[in-house]
């Protein structure tokens, strides 16, 4: 369901989005994870981050076909990677030095990273399966973008850079599905 079916629902709809975030504007969420198409501009809203609040990205290694997890924190206005886990250090998954390698449970776990990535961009994979594992929530990027469409993952303020595209019908809520 896309918030342009949403809007055609009628004006229950937008005094329940208005109070919604509202309310959240209020409560001091201003800030909200998004996954953002690069030519169309079209938005996939994940959900709301509070400063220090963490989420990962998981992935399928297209060459060992393992899984791969990053994961990220919203400090200080943007998001930095703070680590990585993967079960082998395939094609493009090496050490660089940056933060502390250690093995746990047959996984390569490296901690205490800080690489401010702000926007970060992605191919949505074929393979690879795009994961955002938020708030215990699993979003597949897969079921709402085509494969190998660029992607950025982004934090924008809730108001004004994500309510116009909802009123417009551009942003899409990862709770429910597209394509």
């Amino acid at each position: 369901m896309t918030a342009r079916f949403c809007l055609r629902a009628g004006p229950g709809f937008l005094l329940a989005l208005a109070i919604l975030l509202g309310g959240a504007w209020l409560a001091g969420c201003q800030h909200v994870l998004v996954v953002r198409e690069a030519d169309t501009h079209r938005r996939l809203l994940v959900g709301f981050l509070a400063p220090g609040e963490k989420f990962a990205m998981r992935f399928i290694h297209s060459v060992d076909r393992l899984p791969v997890y990053d994961e990220f924190r919203f400090l200080d206005g943007t998001l930095v990677l703070t680590g990585t886990r993967c079960l082998s250090f395939g094609a493009g998954l090496g050490y660089t030095g940056e933060g502390v390698l250690t093995g746990e449970n047959g996984w390569d776990v490296i901690a205490g990273m800080h690489r401010r990535v702000g926007a970060l961009p992605l191919r949505v994979g074929t393979v690879a399966d795009h994961t955002i594992i938020y708030r215990g929530r699993e979003v597949h990027l897969n079921r709402y973008f085509r494969g190998q469409t660029l992607v950025h993952l982004e934090v924008k303020r809730l108001l004004p850079g994500v309510l116009p595209g909802i009123l417009k019908g551009d942003v899409l809520y990862a709770g429910a599905r597209s394509r």
